[in-house]
C-alpha cells in the first residue's frame, strides 16, 4: 500500500541512523531507539511529519497519528504492550498527541477490559431496563417528548450510572446489541 510505504519512510526519516522502524502490524509501527536519545522530541517529530498531507494517487491524503512512548529495562513484548497502551491513551485524548507510558494505563486498561466484559455479560442475561422520562414544555406546562434512560442492573455493582458504561457500550459496538 503505498500511504502505509509513505509513513513508513517518513518514519525512518524521523528516527536516527541507529534507531530501529519497524510495522507492527495495520496501521501501527514501532521506533526502537538506540543509545542515548530523546523519545519525546522523536515522538514531536513523528507527529509533525506524519501530519503533513501526503500524496497518493494524484490525492491528498491526511493521517491521524497518536505515540505511545514505554521506556525502562523490560523486555521488549512488555515495552511495546506498555507503548500501544500509552498510544490508546494519547488517541483518546485526539489526533496528533503522544503520551507516556504510566503504570496506571495499565489499571485503567484492566478495568475497561473487565467492564466490556460485563456489559457483553449484560446483554446475554438481559440486565438492561429502558426507562421512558417525560420531557414537559416549561413556558406551556404540556408533554413535548420522552427521553429514553438505559439503565443496567448489574448482579455485582448494583445499579451502574449511564456515564460509567454508556461510552464502552457505543466505542464497541455493545449498544447495538441491546434491545
Amino acid at each position: 500500500d503505498q500511504l502505509l510505504m509513505a509513513v513508513a519512510e517518513r518514519l525512518r526519516r524521523c528516527a536516527r541512523k541507529d534507531d530501529i522502524c519497524a510495522r507492527l502490524g495495520g496501521d501501527e509501527f514501532a521506533v526502537l531507539l538506540t543509545g542515548t536519545s530523546d523519545p519525546v522530541g522523536l515522538a514531536q517529530r513523528i507527529i509533525g511529519a506524519l501530519q503533513r498531507g501526503f500524496e497518493i494517487g494524484g490525492h491528498e491524503v491526511f493521517v491521524n497519528v497518536s505515540v505511545g512512548i514505554a521506556s525502562g529495562r523490560d523486555e521488549a513484548e512488555a515495552l511495546l504492550s506498555n507503548a500501544d497502551v500509552a498510544m490508546y491513551h494519547a488517541k483518546r485524548a485526539s489526533a496528533g498527541h503522544y503520551r507516556h507510558f504510566e503504570p496506571s494505563m495499565q489499571a485503567a486498561r484492566v478495568s475497561r477490559l473487565e467492564l466490556e466484559t460485563s456489559l457483553r455479560r449484560a446483554v446475554e442475561r438481559d440486565e438492561f431496563e429502558l426507562h421512558c422520562q417525560p420531557v414537559f414544555d416549561l413556558r406551556s406546562g404540556k408533554l413535548a417528548s420522552f427521553e429514553g434512560l438505559l439503565r443496567w442492573h448489574d448482579p455485582v455493582r448494583g445499579l451502574v450510572p449511564p456515564l460509567e458504561f454508556i461510552s464502552v457500550a457505543e466505542e464497541t459496538g455493545v449498544i447495538q446489541e441491546i434491545g
